[in-house]
């Protein structure tokens, strides 16, 4: 599902507000394809999940958001 999203032309943003330990292997695909994420609050599991999905984002020259509930 992912990556049908992904590769779609016509998905500009890729959302994810699943669990917290599935949000890098959510958005990855549309990291590396290009497309905007945006992100529920946490990041992700820990810091350096985070980084490295930050990492690809800055190198796939992504934009990014991150939503904080409240």
């Amino acid at each position: 599902m992912q990556i049908a999203l992904a590769i779609d032309p016509d998905v500009d943003l890729v959302g994810c507000s699943l669990r917290v330990d599935r949000h890098f292997l959510t958005v990855k695909p549309g990291i590396i394809t290009g497309k905007a994420v945006f992100v529920a609050w946490l990041v992700d599991r820990n810091f350096f999940v985070a980084q490295e999905m930050a990492s690809l984002a800055a190198k796939y020259n992504v934009k990014t958001i991150i939503g904080i509930q409240g």
